[in-house]
């Protein structure tokens, strides 16, 4: 095998920092999701509900083919705690981790998004073979 560069892999339980920075009313947040490595059968459910068909039948409560639900889910499955957010004015401390209901869906599908992003993209050399 060639000297070349070693694509780096993490090894199950590490954990793996986020950073956001997200502009809202005039302000800039920097925020951070720390996920825990995700597994393969993470991913796999991810990406099974991602290419799920909408128009297939499914049963009751069966989750769907639908993005932005795939994408809560697997956030919810890998996030560890967050770090940047204000607790509203009364709410009672919680664990970390446990803010999952109250982080904004788009700050998950951002964080998401970097999450796997980790992965790489095909090199338009490879993907014409």
């Amino acid at each position: 095998m060639s000297k070349s560069k070693q694509f780096p892999l993490y090894p199950a339980g590490s954990e793996i920092e986020i950073f956001l920075k997200v502009r809202a009313g005039g302000e800039t947040y920097g925020l951070v999701h720390v996920f825990r490595e995700p597994t393969a059968a993470d991913k796999k459910i991810f990406w099974g509900r991602v290419s799920r068909s909408e128009l297939a039948p499914r049963k009751e409560g069966e989750p769907g083919g639908d993005y932005l639900e795939a994408n809560e889910q697997f956030y919810d499955r890998c996030i560890l705690r967050v770090e940047g957010y204000a607790l509203p004015a009364g709410a009672p401390e919680t664990e970390p981790g446990s803010l999952k209901e109250t982080i904004p869906l788009e700050h998950k599908l951002w964080a998401v998004e970097e999450l796997l992003a980790r992965a790489g993209t095909l090199a338009a050399d490879t993907a014409k073979n």
